[in-house]
């Protein structure tokens, strides 16, 4: 007996050695493919940088020199602030637009008898499912007898078709997660619907609110599809005053926008990410 366990004894040793060593190795090979798999989605992006700080009269990498250049050429051109204009206002209201369509949707399909709901879903999903090209001859069509291509208000409500599905879809599955039995307490204690609303579901909310917002916001200001087709010389967004600069002048004035637009988009995910943490404590 007392050879068995002599012999066992270094066995046990090895067995537990090498699933240590395995388990090491895995976490060595798991991180070093997700180091990978972020480096290749964000050497794209990344390399943008340095070409904004340029001092070479057209897009090339590496840069033949450093200059802040074309920063200056950005904030001194009427052009390009008026398109950041226009864009910031078109994804204002948009934001308004389809928080005002979907949230009621979202509450009507999470919190009532909806009929045809998984239909109504899948309706609600065809914009960001079918080909945008698609979509925005479609509206150019439709919008022309009303006059709207070539203004910010048609432009916004195109944006919407886009901007509906992502405050509709979190907002449903955020809805699905709340706690009822709070708002059933509040009517139990003679609060009416709407202070309930204003008073507990509202609060509750608000990082999902706020979440969706974001994204709608970044959905219209980022589009450049729809703007091809909806807009006209006095409505250019920055979007397409990027891709007009690409396609005709391939100056780094073009790489410094897109540096600008980075840094919103990273802000955006920092704070996306706070509600979240934020929505998740309260929920």
């Amino acid at each position: 007996m007392d050879n068995i366990k002599k012999k066992a004894f270094p066995r046990g040793i090895v067995i537990v050695f090498t699933y240590k060593y395995q388990q090491r190795i895995q976490q060595v090979v798991f991180a070093s493919l997700i180091a990978l798999i972020a480096l290749f989605l964000l050497a794209p992006v990344l390399l943008i940088i340095p070409m904004s700080f340029s001092s070479g009269r057209y897009l090339e990498y590496p840069p033949p020199g450093w200059s802040l250049r074309w920063y200056r050429v950005f904030w001194d051109s009427t052009s390009w602030q008026t398109s950041f204009r226009i864009s910031f206002e078109v994804a204002i209201m948009t934001t308004v637009f389809a928080l005002l369509l979907g949230l009621p949707a979202a509450f009507a399909i999470a919190r009532r008898s909806v009929p045809f709901k998984r239909a109504l879903m899948s309706v609600y999903a065809l914009p960001i499912l079918s080909p945008l090209i698609v979509s925005a001859v479609s509206l150019y069509y439709l919008f022309t007898p009303f006059h709207l291509t070539g203004t910010r208000l048609g432009l916004a409500m195109a944006h919407t078709l886009l901007a509906l599905p992502v405050v509709i879809f979190p907002t449903v599955a955020s809805l699905k997660r709340f706690d009822q039995q709070l708002e059933w307490q509040a009517l139990n204690l003679g609060a009416s619907q709407a202070r309930t609303l204003w008073t507990i579901t509202a609060p509750l909310m608000m990082p999902t609110i706020l979440t969706v917002s974001l994204f709608s916001f970044i959905t219209s200001f980022d589009e450049v599809v729809f703007a091809l087709f909806l807009t006209s010389g006095d409505t250019v967004t920055l979007p397409k005053k990027i891709w007009e600069g690409l396609r005709f002048d391939l100056e780094p004035t073009v790489a410094v926008v897109a540096t600008i637009l980075l840094l919103i988009s990273s802000m955006t995910m920092l704070c996306l990410a706070g509600l979240e943490r934020r929505r998740s404590r309260n929920l």
